[in-house]
């Protein structure tokens, strides 16, 4: 009669490596500073936890931003506040407005932006991109929206909302 193997994986006494092995990487890297503190202000247990929460979830979004910004392709890119409106001889400001505050990806309708060379379409696409991921756009739903130009200004979205590729 065969019986089952068990492993059993060591424990580790340190309690950094505990709260990293569960996933409390922002508390285990500053362990001692979080206690020192909730010791010096005389937090209650609930203050305890609601702290640690407050702090495993903010190191989470920033992670999560870093995450899509990587992600997104973008790379190094020139802020709309210096864009020279005056430079494209036409160019429709409040449609490049609107634009920027994402009003087209609940409703799953394209942006193109065309024109000649050197106008901006490249730096508007990667602002439009960053202001996405900024929103928290990435999702996990199985869509996928995508900005892109033929000099390479990428950002591949996901969300709920986005056209699927």
């Amino acid at each position: 009669m065969n019986s089952p193997i068990r492993t059993t994986t060591t424990r580790s006494n340190s309690l950094p490596e505990q709260l990293e092995q569960i996933g409390l990487h922002a508390v285990a890297s500053d362990v001692d500073d979080f206690l020192a503190r909730a010791t010096k202000q005389r937090w209650s247990p609930r203050q305890i936890l609601e702290h640690l929460a407050e702090t495993e979830a903010a190191e989470r979004a920033h992670r999560s931003l870093e995450r899509r910004l990587r992600l997104s392709e973008i790379k190094k890119f020139k802020p709309m506040a210096d864009f020279d409106w005056s430079w494209p001889k036409k160019i429709e400001r409040d449609v490049i407005e609107r634009a920027l505050t994402l009003d087209f990806l609940p409703e799953a309708r394209n942006l193109v932006l065309a024109g000649t060379n050197g106008l901006g379409k490249t730096m508007i696409a990667q602002n439009i991109c960053h202001a996405a991921v900024l929103a928290g756009h990435d999702g996990g739903s199985g869509k996928r929206g995508h900005f892109g130009s033929e000099k390479g200004a990428r950002c591949g979205l996901r969300d709920g909302h986005s056209p699927p590729r």
